[in-house]
């Protein structure tokens, strides 16, 4: 069974696409379990989550710009755009950020 390179590349930039979107929903998933406690308690998000969630963020998106070049879905892209970046709308309004321990 072969695949044509054009068939091939479509494949590849719809699995590359689909993955920026679950890669982006399970970095804020996993960020917001870990600091549930200090969210409940008002504390904020810890500054490795913020800065692992702008990595998964920034990776993610680079992909997906590859991406966009053989899979032009802009539904998913507004999707993208808006389960990766209303998350940061929050960031001035959380109010302590907890310090990073000292090593």
């Amino acid at each position: 069974m072969s695949v044509g390179k054009g068939k091939a590349s479509y494949l590849l930039s719809l699995l590359a696409a689909w993955s920026t979107l679950l890669a982006v929903m399970a970095a804020l998933s996993s960020v917001l379990i870990v600091n549930w406690h200090f969210l409940v308690q008002g504390k904020g998000v810890g500054v490795y989550s913020v800065v692992f969630y702008l990595s998964v963020l920034a990776i993610s998106g680079l992909v997906w710009g590859i991406s966009l070049i053989g899979y032009r879905n802009w539904k998913l892209a507004i999707a993208i755009g808006l389960i990766g970046g209303l998350p940061l709308l929050f960031v001035p309004f959380i109010p302590v950020w907890f310090q990073a321990p000292a090593l």
